[in-house]
């Protein structure tokens, strides 16, 4: 019996020794990499977010499971890639890869990591195979050296088709690089980083790269019910090319889409003409598409070009940029225009007090034309583009952009914003929070009438979002399909518009699609009218459409859950009015209404 228990404590001693306080040994091993793994490539997904094409001076490929830069000059130039990926630069992380040479022509050749920073500062982690050297430089407008030491030899292999590990690791204040599990450099944490990495050769050569994986301790704010999986469609050869297709906006009824295809040839301006619009037609609901047709004058000029919304009538839209009276460009901003019996109209710009934006910029408009939600890159900006709103004043003029605040703008830019039909959810697309690729989309809810107050924003999950770069999130008031640009699956990689069938978690507020036509009383001949719409309980008016001067026809988009009011007018004709109720709507319907 003695025995017995002395074997029982024992027993316990040895475990708890092991499962508490386990050897050094055993330490060391748990110790080596305690992070989880946030990113891990090993370059079987050819979309999985660096480049994948072929230059006159670099190709780029995945290959055979490998990662392979080619770079054929002799110039001292580099080749490089890279990709965003969220990092939380206050927390510890760790990158690493394995870069095998597989041939060269002299000795000073490099390949390695790449970094970005602020203020186009470029960091480059250099092995030197041949010299047995590791150097970090950085360039900005001239190289500079961070460090150049020369390795032991027996730590980097300098044979054709030796594999070299190269691990960086950040923590605390420190940054330590390892080559072939050795610590050959220890210093100072890089400031002023953004979440940019990538891959590099330079002097004709051929590097393979394999095993990238990136540590960091991050968690992704998924909308509740999130699917696993969706059907993604690419949209074919009727709407996407080999050039990219950008900026898709669905018109509320599902039944016009706008998108832009940059530098095609098909262009009226040829390769060098850049942004196009041109849109495609479907007669039911979006589940087939005619051929695209180029939207032609005056919408398309010199300037880039693109559409950001559309009134529910499809009579009104807001496009990119201003423009002059004989349709040539005007400059950044954005504009109106109107379908008139021969057509759209000469775009009209909106007076926008303060409009000023050091990027390129991205804009929607509300259902009920009285905000406009904007990406542009201000002094007031916390990184990046940030979100930004702006009221409509009076009819053109509107208020200065005000910042939608740091719950939905953070220290990366933020594109792409759309605002769905309910006036309430608001997608947009960033690097900026934790995803499962290089942009991811995310969807936010206004809490209130100031635009500032935002919940949480949360990701649409691995249905949606991918590995690769996806933006530029568009639905119909049905919120039935959601149409979006990515590189997934496009068409020789470039940016592709695809189309998802959407689950109830990822969809807007329920909507109330309202259409129907203007009739003169005694002729019965359709007209032009304006239908001003209010929200009864509240007293409030919602906003005004107008009815098509060709067949009469108007449509309006209104929450459901309220009780609302509708009056017709025009000059020289006695105004009609009508109620409708709607407070027990629950899911998004279509009500015909002359």
């Amino acid at each position: 019996m003695k025995q017995k228990n002395l074997f029982t404590i024992s027993f316990f001693l040895i475990f708890y020794l092991f499962g508490f306080f386990p050897p050094l040994g055993v330490r060391g091993l748990f110790a080596q990499n305690p992070l989880p793994i946030w990113v891990n490539d090993d370059f079987s997904n050819p979309q999985s977010g660096f480049s994948n094409q072929k230059g006159q001076d670099t190709d780029y490929e995945y290959k055979e499971g490998k990662y392979v830069i080619t770079k054929r000059s002799n110039d001292g130039s580099y080749g490089w890639t890279n990709k965003t990926i969220f990092t939380n630069f206050d927390k510890e992380y760790v990158f690493e890869a394995e870069f095998k040479l597989v041939n060269h022509t002299q000795d000073d050749i490099a390949h390695g990591f790449v970094m970005l920073a602020e203020n186009k500062k470029t960091y480059f982690f250099e092995i030197k195979p041949r010299k047995a050297q590791f150097q970090l430089k950085y360039y900005q407008g001239k190289w500079e050296d961070v460090s150049n030491a020369v390795v032991d030899s027996s730590i980097i292999k300098k044979g054709a088709n030796e594999i070299n590990k190269m691990q960086v690791q950040i923590k605390n204040d420190k940054m330590i690089v390892k080559i072939n599990n050795k610590q050959i450099y220890e210093g100072e944490k890089l400031k002023s980083l953004i979440s940019n990495y990538g891959f590099f050769s330079g002097n004709n050569h051929i590097v393979e790269i394999d095993n990238f994986k990136f540590y960091q301790d991050n968690k992704i704010n998924v909308i509740p019910n999130a699917p696993e999986k969706l059907e993604k469609i690419n949209l074919g050869e009727k709407i996407n090319t080999k050039y990219a297709e950008t900026s898709p906006y669905i018109t509320p009824d599902g039944k016009t889409l706008y998108y832009s295809i940059q530098n095609s040839p098909e262009n009226t301006g040829g390769d060098k003409d850049g942004d196009e619009i041109w849109y495609c037609e479907s007669n039911d609901n979006g589940e087939t598409w005619q051929p695209r047709k180029n939207a032609g004058k005056p919408l398309n000029n010199t300037d880039p070009n693109s559409v950001i919304s559309s009134t529910p009538d499809n009579n009104t839209m807001l496009v990119a940029n201003r423009y002059n009276a004989d349709g040539s460009p005007a400059g950044g901003g954005f504009s109106m225009t109107n379908r008139t019996a021969q057509g759209w109209e000469v775009p009209k710009s909106l007076d926008m007090e303060d409009f000023v934006s050091k990027s390129y910029n991205e804009f929607c408009l509300s259902a009920d034309r009285k905000v406009i939600i904007m990406a542009v890159l201000r002094d007031e900006c916390i990184g990046g583009k940030d979100l930004f709103v702006s009221f409509n004043l009076n009819g053109d003029k509107w208020s200065k952009p005000k910042h939608m605040g740091n719950i939905i703008n953070t220290k990366e830019a933020e594109t792409s914003p759309f605002l769905a039909a309910d006036g309430v959810s608001l997608y947009f697309s960033t690097p900026g929070l934790p995803g499962y690729g290089s942009n991811d989309i995310f969807v936010s809810r206004r809490l209130d009438d100031t635009w500032i107050n935002w919940s949480e924003p949360q990701n649409l999950g691995k249905g949606i979002n991918s590995e690769a770069w996806d933006a530029y999130f568009t639905l119909p008031a049905s919120g039935k399909y959601a149409y979006m640009a990515s590189t997934e699956n496009g068409t020789e990689g470039s940016l592709d518009i695809i189309r998802v069938k959407l689950v109830e978690a990822v969809k807007p507020k329920p909507v109330v699609l309202i259409s129907g036509k203007v009739f003169n009383s005694k002729t019965k001949e359709p007209m032009s009218a304006s239908i001003t719409y209010n929200a009864l309980k509240a007293g409030k008016e919602l906003g005004v459409a107008t009815s098509s001067p060709t067949d009469g026809s108007y449509k309006i988009v209104l929450p459901a859950g309220e009780f609302y009011g509708f009056l017709a007018q025009k000059n020289n004709f006695i105004s009609v009015s009508e109620n409708i109720d709607v407070t027990k709507i629950t899911a998004y319907k279509e009500i015909t209404r002359d």
